[in-house]
């Protein structure tokens, strides 16, 4: 329901954090909601709904391809981990307006293909960021 932007500017397209399923909510929510608007976290793994297993690296790049947040308990992740988190979410302050409000261009749908690839493109078009 787009009328729920009225109230919230935010919303959460799906309890499933699994990052490779997350690429097809996030891609078809797109089609209705801008990004701003999608939030995306990066959740356990293995993932607590399938049991896969991802790597940080997969979970973050996913989740900070929407309004970036973690879900997860800080204290179980291992020293590798916490030092993404903190590379991540620096990455993604630096870069939050152009994922947030650039222009979205999606490259490669996930709904035909195993590979997956969008862009960000901010409005002056001197800056992109490409996921695949």
């Amino acid at each position: 329901d787009a009328g729920l932007m009225y109230y919230m500017p935010q919303s959460w397209p799906s309890d499933n954090n699994d990052p490779i399923e997350r690429l097809k909510i996030q891609y078809g929510t797109s089609l209705v909601y801008p990004i701003s608007a999608i939030t995306a976290h990066v959740g356990t793994s293995p993932d607590e709904l399938l049991g896969r297993s991802t790597s940080m690296k997969m979970r973050g790049a996913v989740a900070m391809s929407g309004t970036l947040g973690y879900e997860l308990d800080a204290a179980q992740l291992s020293d590798a981990d916490k030092q993404a988190v903190k590379r991540q979410v620096a990455f993604y302050k630096q870069r939050r307006e152009l994922v947030q409000y650039g222009t979205f261009y999606r490259l490669e749908s996930p709904f035909e293909s195993n590979t997956v690839a969008w862009m960000f493109v901010s409005p002056d078009q001197k800056e992109a960021l490409l996921f695949t």
